[in-house]
Parts: structure tokens; C-alpha cells; sequence
């Protein structure tokens, strides 16, 4: 593909803004400063759940059944909130405080994205809107795949072989499509949404927060 156009889609995730996301950053790297070995176990787990919460395409509880059935092998959004929740107990003083602001955060985005998901819902529509093609879907974790089939994707399509689920740096280039859809404002090795030629159309669906 020589041509390709690289349009960003704005998908109001949950409620957080540019100013929210660099506050709770802002809070997260006071505890990492704070050099104890707590803050050192709570503060990878707080971004790993607010890299979930930005990125899933799914009702949170779409993957807590999977886990459940022992279908995905990795640690689950309540799972991962029951631990943040016993460690903020821990903390003691300004460093309790702090990580309070975060779990309070994190909890509201969860229950606000446990049973509806406005990325999948947009990523759904464009399906239906481009039915029939070939379509790349770029994700940030492999086990999103699993995810996504267990919530019928393959619905959208005639063969499942229309459709290839990758992470960036998964992904071949070597391949042709029609359409590539990249779930979040996310690069790799092997993806880059605004050099890629392996579609002449890409879409990156973006929150609030990565459109900054």
C-alpha cells in the first residue's frame, strides 16, 4: 500500500480526563519515591490496572469469567483491586493517603467498565460498518484474543480467517489488509499506525488520556 490514511477515533472510556490521568500519575510517582517495598509492589500493579481499564475493548467482567474458568491464566481486574485494596491498608501516614486517592480512582473506573465497554461497543460498530473485510486488530495483550472471541467477534466476519488479532510487536507487516484497527495509542517493533503499509485504511481508537 503506498497511500494510507491514519485516523484517530476519541472514545470516552471512563471518566478521566488528561488532568485526572497526570494526578494520579503524579500521586503514583510520590510512592515510588517513597522507596519502600510496598510502594514497590503497589505502584506496577495501580498502572497495570489503569493500562487495563484505558485498553479494554471488553466489560471487565467478560475477562473475570474467563479467569474464573481458568480459560486465561492471568490475574483478574477484582483480583488485581483486592490486592491494591490490602496493600493501601498497609501504608501508614502520607503514603496511606495517597494510595487511598489512587485505589478510590481505580475503583470507580472498575465498576464504571465491569459490565459495559464504550471501546468495545466502537469497535463492534466499525466491524459492522466494514463486514466482510480483512481486518487486523491490534492489541496491547495477547490474551485480549481469547477475550474477543469469547465475546463473538467472529459474528462480524464470513471467515474467521478475514480477521488477525496481534499484538504490535506480533504483528506481520508482510501481510495485506483492508482495515487495521489498533484498539489503543500503542506501538511496537513491528507496528507503527502512521508508517504501517499493510492497510490502506488504519483506525487507533483512543480514550482522553492517549489522545494526549
Amino acid at each position: 500500500v503506498v497511500n494510507h490514511e491514519t485516523t484517530a477515533l476519541p472514545v470516552k472510556t471512563f471518566d478521566c480526563d488528561w488532568n485526572t490521568y497526570r494526578n494520579v500519575q503524579v500521586a503514583l510517582s510520590r510512592l515510588r519515591h517513597s522507596s519502600t517495598r510496598l510502594a514497590e509492589d503497589y505502584v506496577p500493579l495501580a498502572h497495570a490496572m489503569l493500562n487495563l481499564m484505558i485498553t479494554s475493548v471488553f466489560p471487565l467482567e467478560a475477562m473475570e469469567k474467563l479467569v474464573e474458568k481458568e480459560i486465561l491464566a492471568v490475574e483478574s481486574p477484582i483480583q488485581r483491586i483486592e490486592r491494591l485494596t490490602k496493600m493501601t491498608s498497609e501504608f501508614i501516614g502520607e503514603d496511606h493517603e495517597i494510595a487511598k486517592t489512587v485505589l478510590n480512582f481505580l475503583e470507580d473506573g472498575y465498576l464504571t467498565l465491569l459490565t459495559s465497554s464504550p471501546k468495545e461497543q466502537q469497535l463492534f460498530a466499525l466491524l459492522e460498518e466494514h463486514r466482510g473485510k480483512k481486518i487486523a486488530l491490534i492489541v496491547p495483550k495477547a490474551y485480549y484474543a481469547n477475550i474477543l472471541y469469547n465475546q463473538n467477534i467472529l459474528d462480524y466476519f464470513d471467515d474467521a480467517s478475514q480477521l488477525c488479532i496481534s499484538t504490535a510487536n506480533k504483528f506481520d507487516y508482510s501481510q495485506q489488509y483492508d482495515i487495521i484497527i489498533a484498539i489503543g495509542a500503542f506501538w511496537g517493533k513491528k507496528f507503527d499506525p502512521f508508517r504501517c503499509r499493510s492497510a490502506s485504511t488504519i483506525y487507533v481508537m483512543v480514550s482522553a488520556v492517549e489522545e494526549n
